[in-house]
């Protein structure tokens, strides 16, 4: 009898181990993803700060992963705040391990910092920065589906705005390719591009949810506007009666490129386990899961291909494939902004 009362107290106590441990699990459901497993490991924790467009299928992917595909770690997926650079550049506390900002022009801050801060690996999804038109009005420049030139654009009765470059990377992108595209003369911008410069800076956005919430207010008569495919896609699918047609920028090819950045915690020492964490996550996100979620969330692959997700009859698709759009570079590094335009470009010009 003594025997029987010792085998089911040992086996009560396992009962209460296995207990306790599901309740752990269950314990971080509500802000961590990918601790899913009751073997004995030693669990870690990884901050992940994501542009808003891609906290969703960030989460979604780790939420579908294969049983097992990140061991014990625990990934916390929030917003990247607006001043993430600058706290990156500044080594401030609590900086997460994982940063997906929605292109590389985010990184411009770091330019003068050391290059240890991070590690910037290839892109996990692409958009490309495309003119919304009111979708009651999608031959306002022309034949919607052909490319139209930017001096079509600023010469129309109605030329289109541009989101703000210092908030909105739609419009720092579309800017920054624009530059490209005009070029400069001996580290000068030409006065194309300062003309234009001047003009969009007339009808410049906050935001792009600013255009989006035009459409849906004024129908035909707004404003068309840049934008990423990825939002006219989101908006089109809850638009109500107020869609957007997207039409390709002929001269200014641009696109947010979602870059896989791995952010180093300089002086302090890093707990043990979130490099490989780290590399467990990426191999998620660039896998058969994390291709699904991206598609889901109305993005492409970073070679602009067509990913599994929204159909093309719920607008918003320039087509099934666009050209990648050449790496962001590093906006007017060399030029020095007119004056009349410096408000409307700061984040591009230098000092």
């Amino acid at each position: 009898m003594t025997g029987r009362h010792r085998r089911g107290g040992r086996g009560g106590r396992w009962a209460l181990v296995l207990l306790a441990l599901v309740l752990l699990a269950g314990a971080g459901a509500g802000g961590y993803l990918g601790y899913r497993t009751l073997t004995a490991c030693e669990p870690v924790d990884v901050l992940v700060a994501a542009d808003p467009a891609v906290v969703a299928p960030v989460r979604q992917a780790l939420a579908q992963q294969p049983e097992g595909a990140t061991g014990c770690a625990r990934y916390q997926v929030v917003d990247a705040p607006p001043t993430l650079a600058a706290d990156v550049r500044d080594r401030a506390a609590g900086l997460p391990a994982v940063w997906i900002p929605d292109s590389t022009l985010a990184l411009g801050a770091l330019d003068t910092a050391s290059g240890a801060l991070v590690d910037q690996r290839p892109s996990l999804a692409s958009t490309p920065v495309v003119l919304a038109v009111p979708q009651a009005d999608a031959a306002r420049y022309g034949d919607p589906a052909q490319p139209v030139a930017w001096t079509t654009l600023l010469a129309h009765p109605q030329p289109p705005a541009l989101p703000d470059p210092a908030t909105d990377r739609a419009g720092l992108a579309a800017l920054s390719a624009l530059h490209t595209a005009i070029g400069d003369d001996a580290g000068r911008p030409r006065p194309e591009f300062v003309a234009a410069v001047l003009a969009l800076s007339r009808t410049a956005l906050a935001s792009t949810a600013d255009g989006y919430a035009a459409v849906a207010r004024e129908g035909a008569g707004a404003r068309a506007f840049v934008a990423s495919e990825q939002s006219a896609v989101r908006h089109n699918a809850d638009a109500a009666g107020a869609p957007v047609t997207v039409v390709a920028l002929q001269d200014a090819t641009a696109a947010l490129d979602f870059p896989f950045v791995r952010v180093h915690a300089g002086p302090v020492s890093e707990p043990a386990g979130v490099a490989p964490a780290v590399d467990a996550l990426e191999a998620l996100l660039r896998g058969p899961v994390g291709r699904t979620a991206f598609g889901a969330a109305g993005l492409r692959a970073p070679d602009g291909a067509r990913l599994p997700g929204p159909p093309a009859s719920e607008g918003g698709w320039l087509g099934e494939q666009v050209p990648p759009a050449a790496p962001p570079p590093r906006p007017f590094a060399s030029t020095r902004c007119a004056s009349g335009a410096r408000s409307h470009c700061r984040a591009g010009c230098s000092r």
